[in-house]
């Protein structure tokens, strides 16, 4: 699919979920562009939700051929489905990236694949709820530290039709990176410490333990940008079977759930926010655009991920 074509599905998938986004404007890239469902990429057509609605990703992949090494990168959003704003930036992301005005372009000149998956609980966003319509917090429904939760973590772990789609999408795919977009608080929650999921019963070893002080490392020193922000992890929070414990541990990929601040896009600018943010204050009513923040730190850690993953002192955390 070529990229103008691929604006027109972010437009149509946006349609869908009555979340409004521009795509157009689409310059030449080195990317091949599609919009598929898990169901198609998987080629498993029970990869869906629990009603059946299709879980749609936005993929971009680098012309020259694709091998193990090639840096395959998740953002996803919308796990909670009434976390709308987390769904609209997905898509503006998806956007930016398809029209080059993102700094996460420059990451695709590494040779760099990218999977956009907007509503990772569609069923939760066409009804307005946190849970999917059986009622199970996606998000306490992983497999990594499942069971520890406030919240209805699902009869087993991963026992929602979501979380299978979201399990088969990551064995196809081998993310190098994942982040889960939500709302709304101040914090950037990463993987839970080693030693909770040693205790919990999951078996680790040294160079998955010098894995997570590097990539809490980067979380750390990469949230400053973020005024207010706080580094997190689920255990702590009391919140296990976490997308991001899960994508972690179990899968090998350095991943971390980004909290959206508020549901509200745009708020008085700080000093940590950019030129490029504050220059477009005055076009805003005086606020900087929330967004365009995001995206900073987004582009940050995932350059810092691809580095850790190229890193020869880093074996493979996946072990593949």
């Amino acid at each position: 699919m070529s990229l103008k074509l691929l604006s027109s599905a972010v437009i149509s998938i946006a349609a869908i979920y009555s979340a409004p986004v521009r795509a157009d404007n689409v310059v030449n890239l080195n990317t091949t562009a599609s919009t598929q469902s898990i169901a198609q990429l998987t080629g498993d057509p029970s990869a869906r939700s629990t009603s059946g609605r299709d879980l749609q990703v936005i993929s971009f992949e680098p012309k020259a051929a694709l091998n193990k090494n090639t840096p395959r990168l998740l953002i996803q959003g919308g796990l909670h489905g009434n976390e709308g704003e987390a769904s609209k930036f997905v898509l503006w992301l998806a956007g930016r990236f398809a029209r080059g005005e993102s700094p996460l372009n420059q990451l695709s000149n590494q040779n760099v694949a990218f999977d956009f998956l907007p509503y990772a609980n569609p069923d939760g966003h066409s009804n307005g709820t946190r849970s999917n319509i059986r009622g199970v917090n996606l998000n306490r429904n992983f497999g990594i530290l499942w069971g520890i939760s406030r919240e209805n973590p699902g009869a087993e772990k991963f026992s929602e039709a979501e979380t299978q789609a979201i399990r088969r999408l990551f064995a196809k795919r081998h993310y190098t990176a994942a982040i889960d977009v939500h709302g709304y608080v101040n914090w950037v929650v990463g993987p839970s410490a080693p030693e909770v999921i040693k205790a919990h019963g999951t078996k680790i070893d040294s160079t998955k333990v010098n894995a997570y002080r590097r990539w809490m490392n980067v979380l750390t020193t990469q949230a400053a940008a973020l005024p207010g922000y706080k580094v997190k992890n689920g255990a702590d929070l009391g919140d296990g079977g976490a997308f991001e414990d899960w994508a972690f541990w179990s899968q090998g990929t350095y991943a971390y759930c980004l909290e959206l601040e508020s549901a509200k896009r745009f708020a008085y600018a700080s000093n940590e926010d950019s030129p490029k943010q504050t220059g477009s204050i005055a076009a805003n009513g005086g606020q900087v655009d929330l967004f365009l923040r995001y995206e900073l730190f987004v582009y940050r850690t995932l350059a810092k991920a691809i580095d850790l993953a190229k890193d020869p002192s880093m074996p493979t955390l996946a072990g593949k």
